[in-house]
C-alpha cells in the first residue's frame, strides 16, 4: 500500500474550510503535521531494492514548530508567502524520513538471486535512509501551494491537493541503503556471506 494522499486531501481541505475549527499557527501546524504523518504511515520503499513498509515513524513536534513558525512569518508579511518562509518546513520534513525505520515485507529479487544455492539462512533486509529527499524543491512546492489567487470559493481542498502533491514528488527523492545479510547454515559454509548493498531511491 502506498500514502494515503486522497484521505490527507480531505481531512486537510475540510480543517481549512471549518468555521469552526480552531486556527491558530501551532493549531493549523498540529492538524497538517499529524495528518502529514498519518499519509505516509503506508509509505513503501520501491524496486530494485525489495518492498519494505515503515516500522516507525519520528515524532512531528520538530515538524509541528517548522510549520508553526512558517505561518507566523507569513502573517508577519501581510499574508504573502515567500521561498524563504519555508525553509524550515521542509528541512523538518527530510530530518522526518531520515529518522525513520523500515522493516521488511517482501525480499527482494536480487538478493534472492545471490542466494541462490548457498546454503544459509537469510537475515531480516535492513532499509537505512540516507537522503532525506531534495529540500529546495520541497521548499519550492510548499510555496506553490500557499500560493492562489483569492477566491469566492472555499480554498481548502485545493491548498489540500497541492501540499499533497508537493509532498508526493518529495517521497520520489527520499534514498538510503537496502541490504540483506546471509549466513552460513551448514559446515559447507561456515563463514558469514556478507550482506549485499543496494543504494533505493524513491518511496510511494
Amino acid at each position: 500500500m502506498a500514502a494515503l494522499w486522497p484521505k490527507y486531501i480531505t481531512v486537510v481541505g475540510r480543517f481549512l474550510d471549518s468555521p469552526t475549527e480552531g486556527k491558530t499557527e501551532r493549531q493549523t501546524a498540529e492538524k497538517l503535521a499529524k495528518e502529514y504523518k498519518t499519509a505516509v504511515k503506508t509509505t513503501m520503499t520501491i524496486p530494485p531494492a525489495g518492498v519494505n513498509g515503515i516500522s516507525v515513524l519520528p515524532d512531528t513536534l520538530p515538524m509541528e514548530i517548522a510549520i508553526a513558525r512558517c505561518l507566523s512569518n507569513i502573517k508577519d508579511s501581510g499574508g504573502k508567502p515567500k521561498l524563504f518562509h519555508f525553509s524550515q518546513w521542509a528541512a523538518e520534513v527530510s530530518k522526518f524520513w531520515l529518522a525513520t525505520q523500515f522493516k521488511a515485507i517482501v525480499p527482494d529479487p536480487l538478493h534472492l538471486a545471490a542466494a541462490t544455492g548457498i546454503p544459509g539462512v537469510t537475515l531480516p533486509i535492513k532499509n537505512v535512509v540516507l537522503n532525506g529527499g531534495v529540500i529546495p524543491a520541497l521548499q519550492s512546492d510548499l510555496l506553490t501551494a500557499f500560493t492562489h489567487p483569492p477566491s469566492p470559493v472555499p480554498y481548502g481542498i485545493p491548498m489540500a491537493t497541492k501540499l499533497a502533491k508537493a509532498f508526493t514528488t518529495h517521497l520520489t527523492t527520499v534514498g538510503g541503503t537496502h541490504t540483506m545479510a546471509m549466513t552460513g547454515g551448514t559446515p559447507v559454509s561456515p563463514i558469514p556471506i556478507p550482506a549485499l548493498p543496494i543504494p533505493w531511491l524513491g518511496l510511494v
